[in-house]
């Protein structure tokens, strides 16, 4: 018996500890929304992703080690600022497991997107490119040289510019109006709620999506 425990502990230690990943989108604060002259409210959208950063292994195809996604969409009423709470649930939820012992520390990367909707092209492509992440590289102020999705290792919240296939989406959206991004960094098992502040250029579109966090 005592043999049994002691190969099972050995596994464990190489293969590191199976974690299950939820979030959930909970509301989008609205401190202001424009959708144009004449046009009424804005259609917001929330795209979330979540990957297994660096020095996880890569996905089976090359890329990023995708862990799950999910789309919020809201019809915010009434005067600003407001709060708004999604059409339908906006679930993600995965498992993946902890580096062994010495192999690095536990990283997840959230990665948000937030978009206007009009035609919804936008949104689509950049839910699809959220699927693996392959395509997909960030910058901010702070760091011009751009990162791959998965391999941002900034802890905390902060807002980024996207690059997918090196084209910045704000070039790429003709459809949609691209509001902003924010990548998270998790470090550390338990629960949490994330505040992921979107800010459109000139400021007109001013959201904050709440994002209830659980891994254990």
């Amino acid at each position: 018996m005592a043999k049994r425990i002691k190969r099972r502990e050995k596994r464990q230690a190489t293969s590191g500890l199976r974690l299950r990943l939820r979030a959930q989108i909970e509301a989008l604060e609205m401190a202001r929304g424009h959708d144009g002259l004449l046009r009424g409210s804005p259609e917001p959208v929330v795209l979330l992703a979540a990957f297994r950063g660096s020095p996880a292994p890569e996905g089976p195809d090359g890329g990023p080690y995708a862990i799950a996604r999910t789309i919020a969409r809201f019809a915010p009423r009434g005067a600003y600022p407001l709060t708004a709470a999604p059409i339908a649930p906006a679930r993600l939820e995965g498992e993946l497991r902890c580096p062994p012992a010495g192999q690095g520390v536990l990283r997840v990367v959230l990665a948000a997107i937030a978009l206007e909707e009009d035609g919804g092209r936008d949104v689509a492509d950049a839910y699809a490119a959220l699927g693996d992440g392959r395509a997909l590289s960030v910058w901010s102020e702070e760091s011009v040289d751009p990162t791959p999705i998965g391999a941002v290792v900034e802890g905390g919240v902060r807002r980024v510019h996207v690059l997918r296939d090196g084209v910045d989406l704000r070039d790429r959206c003709r459809d949609d109006e691209l509001i902003g991004a924010v990548v998270a960094v998790v470090t550390a098992r338990g629960r949490d709620r994330l505040r992921l502040p979107f800010v459109s250029e000139g400021g007109r579109n001013d959201w904050t999506a709440l994002v209830d966090l659980d891994l254990s």
